[in-house]
């Protein structure tokens, strides 16, 4: 009885049937008592590989800052599964100290694809696509009343219009 007693996991149990571990029944996700039996996939009824796409690559945007060149990983569709783009987007450090002209942002971003460290293309979709298309997920009228609004909802009558 004392050495079950020294194990974690039954001081994990033990403590938590008398104090409570704070993460209600998230405890057994973290600790299970059998962890081959754990299923990391299961809530998110994950079945297939195109079910991780499905559920993450469609809904997850990456800001990153103009001279990042790791852009280019996300944009490789030949690299990436089933030749998508990873929704990167320009994240701005135009407020950051070390950027004295916000101008030279979009000079950093527009050097990757002189550099052809990514396409002309992929930088309208780094720059200009990415954004909009998160920023009028929730909210198609996020745009309206600046000087973009015309051109996003150009594209967005491009984009519905495709979808039907």
């Amino acid at each position: 009885m004392v050495i079950r007693s020294l194990t974690p996991m039954y001081i994990l149990k033990n403590l938590n049937q008398q104090i409570g571990d704070g993460l209600g029944f998230h405890h057994q996700l973290l600790a299970p008592e059998n962890p081959g039996e754990l299923d990391e996939f299961e809530l998110a009824r994950i079945e297939k590989p195109e079910d991780v796409r499905d559920r993450f690559l469609n809904y997850f945007y990456f800001g990153t800052e103009s001279d990042d060149t790791r852009v280019s990983q996300a944009f490789n569709r030949a690299a990436n599964p089933f030749g998508d783009r990873i929704k990167a987007f320009l994240g701005s450090d135009s407020g950051h100290w070390d950027v004295p002209d916000i101008t030279a942002v979009t000079a950093n971003a527009y050097s990757m694809a002189e550099h052809e460290i990514i396409t002309e293309e992929d930088l309208r979709y780094f720059l200009s696509i990415h954004p909009l298309e998160l920023y009028t997920s929730l909210n198609q009228d996020f745009f309206k009343g600046t000087g973009v609004e015309k051109a996003a909802n150009e594209y967005l009558s491009l984009v519905i219009s495709h979808l039907y």
